[in-house]
């Protein structure tokens, strides 16, 4: 009512034509709604965050009871995804977003290392994506500066960007923190589910030794031969690539696996969007192995290109 009383006062006055009038109509009806719009927005954008913490839980476990000046230490991080549901990959494949995990440490600390499980392929029409189901486990490798106080404690937070999806998605976050104390003795071992955390230890993917490998990125396809030393040999079947370096691959084609002249060859497709040529491809490789009970293996891929 406010609006439409300003707006007969102005048509009122002589000085004012229909243009200018029309155009103080929509700048103030601009200025009154906008605030409102914003705030839905808003509030939307909290609902769904809110939604998303819902579905994805956040945990550090820590295996020691303190740490000590001078060494390293691990923290496991365990996310609970809620059924039906899953998050991304580091590459998320042909859709979502990639799962980020940033440390904030005191002054003193640094984190080393980020092991990551293998991904899984999730499938949804015509789309290939890589992400996790049910629980993820990460390690973290810690380094504590010799020159920490000492005795004292130490606050390690974890924030998690996600998304969430199952037929629709939801952006989230979620932060999760452990207060550690700092000793001079050597740290003894908490009482935790070992078996738990020797089976998550499973799905981080290692070296790949016994092998020398190299790339070709040519205009259709990727050409990756692994050249075995001292007799290695790969067990090709339901071998599974993941490519960690994003918009390279089309990662609904098949890969394709030939041995040539004693060595191994993997040709995939190159994504038909990809106008970059990568100096190396960051990848993880799944075989099958009787080394473990989970009848496979991943390893962790550097592999240098040659250009054309």
């Amino acid at each position: 009512m406010i609006l439409i009383e300003i707006m007969k006062r102005l048509r009122e006055a002589n000085h004012i034509s229909w243009r200018q009038y029309l155009g103080s109509f929509f700048i103030l009806s601009w200025s009154v709604f906008f605030p409102f719009v914003m705030a839905a927005a808003a509030i939307e954008v909290k609902d769904q965050k809110e939604a998303a913490s819902d579905l994805v839980r956040a945990e550090l476990f820590s295996p020691n009871a303190w740490v000590q000046p001078g060494t390293c230490f691990h923290l496991w991080l365990r996310l609970t995804i809620a059924k039906g549901w899953h998050i991304y990959w580091k590459n998320p494949g042909d859709s979502g977003l990639p799962t980020v995990i940033s440390w904030r440490l005191p002054p003193g600390l640094q984190l080393e290392e980020m092991l990551w499980p293998w991904p899984k392929r999730v499938l949804a029409e015509e789309a290939t994506s890589f992400g996790y189901e049910g629980e993820a486990f990460f390690l973290g490798r810690f380094s504590v500066s010799a020159a920490f106080p000492c005795p004292s404690e130490a606050t390690l937070q974890a924030e998690i960007n996600y998304l969430v999806c199952r037929e629709g998605c939801l952006p989230g976050s979620t932060s999760v923190e452990v207060t550690l104390p700092i000793k001079s003795d050597r740290p003894t071992k908490k009482e935790m589910n070992q078996s738990l955390f020797d089976e998550a230890r499973l799905l981080f993917p290692e070296p790949l030794t016994g092998f020398n490998t190299r790339a070709e990125v040519k205009e259709e396809k990727i050409m990756i031969y692994f050249y075995p030393e001292g007799g290695r040999s790969l067990e090709l079947e339901g071998a599974e690539f993941f490519c960690e370096t994003e918009g390279l691959t089309d990662y609904s084609a098949p890969p394709i696996w030939r041995q040539e002249n004693g060595s191994y060859l993997l040709e995939l497709k190159r994504s038909a969007a990809s106008a970059f040529r990568p100096a190396v491809i960051k990848a993880v490789l799944v075989l099958k192995s009787n080394e473990t009970k989970l009848g496979q293996k991943a390893f962790d891929l550097h592999i240098p290109v040659k250009n054309y």
